[in-house]
């Protein structure tokens, strides 16, 4: 499954998860959120500030892109599952 890229780089940068939210100007519990991928998109402010201190592209490109991926792999994944349970006897 891949990474939600906020995560990803904010583990590289060695951030911890209260560090970013600090950083971000947001609660920790919004930044899990974020993470978790329960956001449709990202606040432009948010996104700004992301650019701001150093995210290497463009954070709500990046993010919405990789829901997506995320939500396609599981639906492939619900697929399976149903057929397998179809096939059984």
């Amino acid at each position: 499954m891949t990474r939600n890229p906020i995560l990803k780089w904010r583990q590289e940068k060695g951030l911890t998860r209260e560090g970013l939210a600090v950083l971000l100007g947001i609660s920790y519990w919004a930044l899990a959120r974020l993470e978790c991928g329960h956001r449709e998109t990202i606040k432009p402010e948010i996104a700004k500030r992301l650019k701001e201190i150093g995210y290497p592209g463009d954070p709500n490109r990046d993010y919405c892109a990789w829901r997506e991926e995320l939500r396609e792999e599981l639906k492939e994944k619900v697929r399976r599952v149903l057929q397998a349970k179809n096939e059984k006897p």
